[in-house]
């Protein structure tokens, strides 16, 4: 008899007394048990991997979007200012937020005597009608003149519109 023979032979064997038996083998729940376990251990340490990987490379991408939206551009100039630093820009900017506060101001007043209103308006008149003095200076100095000068404007506008609200607030109450 050759080896192929007698192996073949053993295998016959053993799979009729597997297939024979009603009940597996001594043993064989608590091995297939634990290989379940360690397969499902497996399969959890890989989705926990897989779930921090994303989670890095999430908070990767919103680490470097929000660097990306922060960051300040810069772009290379010939010799001549950026357009967001020069001095016309940032007229045109406070000015744009003067106006604001002068139709906020103009709204409050709208409630106030004819005399009062009449002299608020014509000092709302003459404080936007008043520009920045027009001296020569570098663009850094004279973009800080037109910021104080804004600035200060913007502050009395502010004061006004409180003292005008809790003026009324009182005649309300």
């Amino acid at each position: 008899m050759n080896t192929n023979d007698r192996l073949e032979n053993r295998l016959q064997v053993q799979a009729a007394e597997i297939f024979a038996a009603d009940t597996p083998p001594a043993g064989h729940r608590e091995r297939f048990a634990q290989r379940l376990d360690a397969e499902r251990a497996l399969r959890r340490r890989r989705r926990l991997s897989w779930r921090l990987a994303i989670g890095a490379v999430a908070l990767a991408a919103a680490v470097a979007l929000t660097a990306v939206w922060l960051w300040p551009t810069t772009v290379a100039s010939d010799g001549c200012d950026d357009a967001a630093e020069s001095p016309v820009e940032v007229q045109r900017y406070y000015a744009m937020k003067l106006d604001h506060e002068l139709e906020a101001t103009r709204a409050l007043i709208g409630d106030t005597d004819n005399e009062d209103r009449r002299a608020l308006l014509e000092e709302l008149q003459a404080m936007q009608a008043e520009g920045v003095p027009d001296v020569q200076l570098p663009d850094d100095e004279r973009i800080t003149l037109i910021v104080r000068v804004y600035t200060s404007k913007i502050d009395a506008l502010k004061h006004i519109q409180t003292q005008l609200s809790t003026h009324y607030k009182k005649e309300e109450s």
